[in-house]
């Protein structure tokens, strides 16, 4: 979903308007900012999708080889907290999928792949075991890193699901710490543009943090609220 899209969404469904100009609080306006000078370094403008996940922007674990798509994200509070049933934006991002509630794993042990799943021979040797028990494997970024090194290998949908089976117990060994106030929040620097579009009474108490622009910002800062720095976007993906 491109910005353009976000904006068109927004505009159609969340926008209102006061005719009678009677109070700022039922007005609600949106903005697109179209000349933006983002830097993106060679290693991001040269991702692409995985084949048949372009129009799937949210994936949830239902149970132990189950999973359901919708093609919208939303971070509402209770999406966030697991309560998907009770979304807030239920009604713009719309229900999930069901063809992919049913489709169970037929994994019949840790070794074991899907007969559709073809291994990429580009990748480097595998030395952990499945689960991650491996203590050679080193910190959780180690290890997220190695996660993330196997969803690029994925050629297809289906690769993605035999992977996120076969990673889940070793993400599960990672507990997410609990949000704290850090001192890289203060020193990071605001960024410019969204603080432009903030009403002046919101700039007091948010200031939107300019982290990278490279398609993992809301993960990126929310890396920066658990753990003080932007490195672990990378597990908040996975």
């Amino acid at each position: 979903m491109s910005a353009k899209d976000m904006y068109d969404v927004c505009m159609r469904i969340e926008r209102k308007s006061d005719p009678l100009h009677e109070c700022a609080h039922d007005v609600r306006e949106f903005f697109l900012e179209c000349d933006v000078d983002r830097f993106r370094n060679l290693q991001s403008a040269m991702l692409t999708t995985v084949p048949g996940s372009r129009q799937i922007h949210h994936i949830r674990v239902l149970d132990r080889g189950v999973l359901a798509t919708r093609q919208y994200s939303c971070f509402c509070v209770a999406c966030l907290s697991g309560s998907y049933d009770e979304c807030d934006s239920s009604a713009v991002v719309g229900g999930w999928d069901p063809s992919w509630d049913v489709v169970k794993l037929a994994f019949s042990g840790p070794e074991s792949v899907l007969p559709t799943v073809q291994p990429h021979q580009d990748r480097a040797p595998q030395n952990v075991p499945h689960g991650n028990q491996d203590t050679s494997v080193g910190d959780r970024l180690a290890f997220f890193q190695s996660v993330t090194d196997e969803l690029k290998g994925a050629r297809s949908f289906v690769d993605v699901r035999g992977i996120v089976r076969q990673q889940r117990d070793g993400v599960e060994r990672f507990e997410l710490p609990e949000p704290v106030v850090h001192s890289s929040l203060q020193s990071r620097p605001a960024d410019d543009i969204a603080m432009h579009l903030l009403p002046s009474d919101v700039q007091e108490r948010c200031k939107p943090l300019a982290v990278d622009a490279d398609g993992n910002c809301f993960f990126r800062a929310e890396s920066l609220l658990l753990f003080g720095n932007e490195g672990h976007h990378l597990e908040l993906r996975c």
